[in-house]
């Protein structure tokens, strides 16, 4: 053998195992099989990203750099059978519990911005359940649905899923964030 390949052989491993090193931490990218219907997109996410349709972006990306948020994960799903429905899927890794836990508190208290006035309902049977909430539709807007977030996690990760379209009931939200749960 030549006495060159040695060192090109030795700068290719190190290359290699920088390249691995250097890899951004945060969840793995939500299964396209995840949830039923078309999976759009999977998507990475910053905290500008997470902060959109927040009223305040700059205080919920505050919020997130003081929580330790690292990185997030976002699918959506769509489904037209028996009527539109949609789903919107996130998976948020933190560098510690409590920064997750802020980012929970956080939503509670904010999620009449990202889905309107809601009520509580029954956790879902989930390790670490947070809280699931929807939004009824009011009179004033015949072609409004129910959209429903719910949230749950353990550690330093979260995980949301919001649900809406026609007919999506209570239980449908449930049985979906347990497929969402069992693939992650």
């Amino acid at each position: 053998m030549g006495g060159k390949s040695g060192p090109v052989l030795a700068v290719l491993v190190g290359l290699l195992l920088a390249a691995c090193g250097s890899a951004a931490p945060g969840p793995r990218p939500i299964p396209a099989d995840a949830l039923p219907g078309v999976a759009g997109e999977a998507i990475r996410l910053d905290a500008a990203a997470v902060a959109i349709g927040a009223n305040d972006t700059t205080e919920l990306e505050t919020l997130l750099a003081d929580a330790g948020f690292v990185a997030g994960a976002e699918r959506s799903f769509g489904q037209v059978d028996g009527g539109r429905k949609r789903a919107l899927a996130r998976v948020l890794v933190f560098d510690q519990a409590n920064g997750a836990s802020r980012y929970v508190a956080w939503l509670l208290d904010h999620v009449d911005e990202l889905i309107g006035d809601s009520e509580s309902l029954t956790l879902p049977r989930l390790p670490g359940a947070k809280f699931l909430v929807v939004n009824e539709p009011d009179a004033c807007c015949p072609r409004e649905t129910p959209v429903y977030l719910a949230a749950w996690g353990s550690g330093t990760t979260v995980v949301t899923l919001e649900v809406g379209g026609v007919g999506v009931e209570p239980a449908d939200v449930k049985i979906l964030a347990s497929q969402l749960d069992a693939a992650i």
